[in-house]
């Protein structure tokens, strides 16, 4: 097997190639080389039919990026449809009532408990006091932040 290595270190190089771009896909949580994957296992293939080197070199690039290319779209959309569905869950606290368990003051930020989770909490009135253990309603979330204001029946 050795000898056969080292007869055909092209093929070598491209094993060693694909281990090393399937351990960094495995080791992320995006899709980030499975580009490269494809165009190591073209090359393997060239390379077990004796093609050039470089000939190779330039299939596995094309084929690598070709890929990459033609998922591109697809890739950037899926991404949008990640925002939508954050967007949506933010949107999802609008409106509903909690408790304040931690004060809010001009100078300082509270926590309010809606549903069971707390959440920092800031006055929609940049002026206004509420006092712990008043029931308030989500006016609009930013980020990590809601801001609320008394709730009345």
């Amino acid at each position: 097997m050795l000898e056969f290595m080292l007869e055909h270190l092209d093929i070598a190089m491209w094993i060693v190639a694909l281990i090393l771009f399937g351990v960094a896909e495995a080791a992320t949580v995006a899709i980030v080389s499975i580009w490269f994957i494809l165009g190591a296992l073209v090359a393997i293939g060239l390379a077990l039919l004796g093609v050039p080197v470089l000939l190779q070199i330039l299939v596995f690039l094309g084929v690598s990026f070709g890929t990459l290319a033609l998922c591109r779209k697809s890739i950037i959309s899926s991404m949008g449809q990640k925002k939508i569905a954050h967007d949506e869950a933010q949107a999802a606290l609008v409106g509903k009532t909690g408790v304040l368990s931690l004060p809010i003051s001009p100078a300082s930020e509270g926590q309010a408990v809606i549903d069971g989770v707390p959440w920092t909490a800031r006055a929609v009135d940049p002026d206004m006091s509420i006092e712990k253990d008043t029931r308030v309603v989500v006016c609009r979330q930013e980020g990590v932040y809601i801001y609320v204001e008394r709730y009345e029946l």
